[in-house]
């Protein structure tokens, strides 16, 4: 794993406070366990412990419960330092008998010592020697299980786990190639949050991996504790309403955009890894679409996608327009049903579709902050006794819950939620746009939005690869599989 350089040292008040010089460490046990003593100030998990020789140096052993391993502390440090061996073997002997056993480092500065206990590793010194980390460092992550919030029919059912370099272990068992190259980072001033990227070299494109390269040097002096503020930071323009990266915590979709050409990042304590750049026919593709057998069952699948959109994001906005501008347009029948509905609906078209979107997306993020065994039953009660409750009241027409209730359904057959909450955002925008001017409103809202996507770059990629610049034989593949 290619380690990238840190650019400056660590910026730490409290040491800087206590100590004179922070890159000189003594070798004097009783100085270095009051400077520790004093950073550590009134917290309780911080342990020193201390093992006398009566014939040679004593040593300091000092960790934070919890985040060093204890039991192999105990095991593989204490419990041998305690021996008669041990306690009448000089120095040299005493060291090599722990070194030898424990994976260890010497820190430089006092920057390092900090950060290596705060990772878990612990500091042991003899008196009169250079102090050294230990590597014991705790594992609390769970075991590999199925994905809880992305589900699929076919593909393997495991997910990411919250252990960066495990995530990394997963894609390697998935991509087996000498070609996929890792980097990683330490995050923020304290330095003590990983991240990892990961990239098959053969597939990325240069241009993309010198850019991750130099963000992940970059990222080492910004404070950024969320996944989405750290693909905010790798991406470019921020101002679009269009995502430039996806989350996903099933290694099969990371394994699959590896191969063509995508970068996968891994933070520490997040089980949803990054993928960047990202294009908008992306959004519609799922890796398990190429688990059917039969081939037109691929083509199908993605075309809904396309229609489902299509329909959960204009048809609201269609409705407005043909109901309060162009009701010529609406077939005779239809226009008298409707006309029927609306008699006695005290709300003009734009105000009726505008409360209902909203109440829809109320229910939807109810459902989703309230705990798994009522936000399911809530958000069908919800809808169904608002729903009719408001047709009762002469409130809403039906016309209208039917069109809002379709529209729901379509636009959660993305298989991002990233990208859901994109076209959420535009079902707003067509709505206000074809209340103010009608069709024309409507058409100029879609028109920008096909003017913004042309623009719109990922990464030195066009967004909307591989329509602009058209490339026919790659856009045939995306509707229907090559092999």
């Amino acid at each position: 794993m290619k380690k990238i350089p840190d650019k400056q040292p660590i910026s730490e008040n409290r040491i800087n406070k206590i100590i004179d010089d922070p890159n000189v460490i003594s070798k004097t046990l009783s100085q270095n366990e009051k400077i520790l003593k004093e950073i550590f100030a009134d917290t309780y998990d911080f342990e020193v412990r201390l093992i006398e020789r009566s014939t040679y140096s004593n040593l300091n052993i000092s960790y934070v419960i919890g985040l060093t391993d204890t039991k192999k502390l105990d095991e593989l440090v204490v419990r041998r330092a305690l021996n008669d061996v041990f306690l009448e073997s000089d120095d040299k002997i005493a060291q090599n008998h722990i070194y030898e056993t424990v994976s260890s480092d010497i820190p430089d500065n006092w920057y390092d010592i900090m950060k290596g206990i705060l990772n878990g590793d612990a500091l042991i010194q003899f008196e009169g020697n250079a102090p050294r980390l230990l590597k014991l460092r705790e594992t609390q992550t769970r075991s590999i299980s199925e994905p809880t919030t992305e589900f699929q029919v076919f593909g393997p059912k495991i997910g990411f786990v919250e252990d960066a370099d495990k995530n990394v272990v997963i894609i390697r068992n998935f991509i087996r190639d000498y070609n996929l190259h890792t980097m990683e980072a330490s995050i923020g001033e304290s330095r003590h949050m990983k991240i990892n990227a990961v990239y098959l070299d053969s597939a990325v494109n240069d241009e993309v991996k010198n850019h991750i390269q130099q963000k992940m040097q970059e990222v080492e002096n910004e404070d950024i504790y969320d996944l989405g503020e750290l693909a905010r930071f790798f991406q470019q323009g921020h101002l679009s309403l269009f995502p430039q990266s996806l989350l996903t915590e099933r290694p099969d979709q990371a394994a699959a955009r590896l191969r063509s050409g995508k970068v996968v990042i891994f933070f520490d304590h997040h089980t949803f890894c990054i993928i960047t750049p990202i294009q908008l026919f992306e959004s519609f593709s799922s890796n398990e679409d190429r688990s059917f057998t039969v081939k037109w069952n691929y083509s199908f699948v993605r075309l809904l996608r396309f229609v489902g959109v299509f329909i959960g994001t204009l048809l609201p906005a269609l409705y407005v327009t043909l109901v309060a501008f162009h009701p010529e347009l609406i077939p005779t029948k239809m226009a008298i049903t409707i006309a029927q509905s609306r008699s006695q609906i005290p709300l003009d078209a734009p105000t009726e579709a505008l409360v209902m979107l909203f109440a829809l997306d109320v229910l939807v993020e109810a459902s989703i902050r309230l705990p798994s065994f009522v936000g399911q039953t809530i958000g069908i009660v919800g809808g169904l006794v608002i729903g009719t409750a408001a047709v009762e009241a002469g409130l809403v027409s039906n016309i209208m819950v039917i069109t809002i209730a379709f529209t729901a359904i379509a636009i959660f057959m993305v298989p991002y939620w990233e990208f859901v909450a994109t076209w959420r955002l535009l079902r707003y925008l067509y709505v206000i746009a074809a209340s103010l001017l009608g069709l024309y409103g409507m058409t100029l809202a879609v028109v920008w939005t096909i003017l913004h996507l042309c623009k719109l770059n990922s990464l030195g990629h066009s967004y909307l690869s591989p329509v602009v610049p058209l490339q026919f034989k790659k856009l045939f593949h995306f509707f229907y599989p090559e092999k």
